[in-house]
């Protein structure tokens, strides 16, 4: 993991502690989701109020009732119509794989919270055979100087010339030039959205979303829309 002019946010004590007893799925990125939805009041159970580590797992499913979250997300995941989703990929010209696909990508699945499904656009044949070796993550700040895209774009091109992927998430700043420089490079970039991949996000990126599209991969957890 490479980090220009900023870091990858730490991992705190209390995420690294409830990990292992989040239900599977139920959070996919672990509690920077939940924190989104109910604050910091597990960070002050687990750091405040020292909550044995067997009760974390009851702690946020607590949480998430209390929130009125649990009850939302059965009836999401209940409404979704498969042949509607089925639909939605096609139309937008994506794809989707599963944990048992060649495409899915090896790193990603051996993380204990890998998603069930990702979605892509941009041949997925790109994937195939990626190794965790293979690839190199390079993210950073939104507003870095001028000597830190240039270093991003660099490595981004430095790294790809040499036949290592390049992975960001194509946000504004360090992640978009570090992509831009991949694809100065020749080589493979993967961008990783937060939104569905039918959506160029940010807005002002849809140029190098485009081109990633068409020359490397673009992936997501979330279906399109």
């Amino acid at each position: 993991l490479l980090v220009v002019e900023g870091r990858a946010a730490e991992v705190g004590e209390a995420e690294r502690a409830a990990q292992p007893f989040l239900p599977p799925r139920l959070l996919p990125a672990g509690l920077a989701r939940l924190e989104h939805a109910v604050g910091d009041h597990l960070h002050r159970l687990v750091e405040v109020e020292l909550l044995p580590l067997g009760a974390v797992g009851a702690a946020v499913f607590d949480l998430l009732q209390a929130a009125g979250l649990v009850d939302q997300l059965i009836e999401r995941a209940e409404a979704r119509d498969p042949e509607r989703l089925r639909a939605a990929v096609d139309g937008c010209g994506a794809w989707a794989t599963c944990r048992h696909d060649p495409v899915y990508p090896r790193a990603l699945a051996d993380l204990g919270d890998a998603p069930a499904v990702i979605f892509g656009r941009g041949d997925a044949r790109r994937l195939a055979g990626l190794r965790p070796d293979d690839a190199v993550t390079i993210v950073g700040s939104r507003r870095p100087s001028r000597y830190g895209t240039g270093v991003a774009r660099t490595l981004g091109r430095e790294v790809a010339s040499a036949g290592v992927a390049v992975v960001s998430g194509m946000a504004l700043g360090i992640d978009s030039h570090a992509h831009e420089g991949a694809l100065e490079g020749g080589g493979l970039t993967i961008a990783v959205l937060g939104t569905g991949v039918d959506v160029p996000y940010p807005a002002s990126a849809t140029r190098l979303y485009t081109e990633i599209v068409e020359r490397g991969v673009v992936l997501g957890e979330l279906p399109p829309g």
